[in-house]
């Protein structure tokens, strides 16, 4: 496992060549091709600041159709070195968790001052993921949506406590996480070795009668990852 997570970047920083060769190169340490990639951008691109002022100088902000481009070269990336890539949707934010946090950091004169974000739109980025990872899967890469939004607010309309800050996972959260990932995983058809062509127990499978050798191999071939992808 290796955890390529950097700590405050919103998608523009992630989309540098530089930080994706870190995070998908090849080393020493990682033979062949990953089996599964996560991607979970776009919590900081949604950031907007409460002052006019910070915001006018908000460095983090990144607007819905560049962080839409950035996923894709980001999942492009991806979808090079991974059997596997499942895209997760910034979750929803905790608002009042986020102001008593904020407040508890910067004091009572955090509200309406410079550090007072929120993120009003944040859902719209988690549609404008899921819309990127339709253009994958329509080329018929093994590329999946993981909606954090819908699922964190569903949870925390029922009374679960997520994060720690209104933003950044408590324990509770990243366990949460993990179930919902292992649900898609179950899901798919997750076969970490599917081999150039099918098995020749498959092409002559009785419960295939009905389709032809050249139907398996056109089956097979659409389950198969692809190389490489173009930006």
């Amino acid at each position: 496992m290796f955890n390529r997570g950097y700590g405050g970047y919103n998608s523009r920083w992630c989309a540098r060549e530089d930080v994706l060769d870190g995070a998908f190169a090849a080393d020493a340490r990682r033979e062949g091709r990953t089996f599964l990639a996560t991607v979970m951008l776009g919590t900081n691109d949604a950031t907007r600041m409460r002052d006019a002022t910070a915001e006018r100088t908000n460095r983090v902000r990144v607007e819905l159709e560049e962080y839409a481009k950035n996923m894709r070269m980001i999942i492009a990336r991806a979808v090079e070195t991974s059997e596997i890539v499942v895209a997760m949707t910034p979750p929803a934010v905790d608002e009042r968790r986020r102001v008593e946090a904020q407040r508890e950091r910067w004091g009572e004169d955090w509200v309406g001052g410079p550090f007072e974000d929120h993120r009003p739109d944040v859902e719209a980025y988690g549609k404008a993921l899921v819309d990127v990872v339709r253009e994958f899967q329509e080329r018929r890469h093994r590329v999946y949506a993981l909606d954090l939004y819908a699922e964190t607010r569903a949870a925390m309309e029922r009374g679960a406590v997520l994060f720690e800050d209104g933003v950044h996972f408590g324990e509770d959260g990243q366990r949460f996480v993990t179930e919902k990932l292992f649900q898609v995983l179950d899901s798919l058809d997750a076969d970490p070795s599917v081999p150039d062509f099918p098995y020749g127990h498959e092409i002559r499978n009785p419960e295939r009668a009905a389709m032809s050798a050249e139907e398996v191999f056109d089956d097979h071939e659409a389950r198969r990852p692809k190389e490489v992808l173009e930006p």
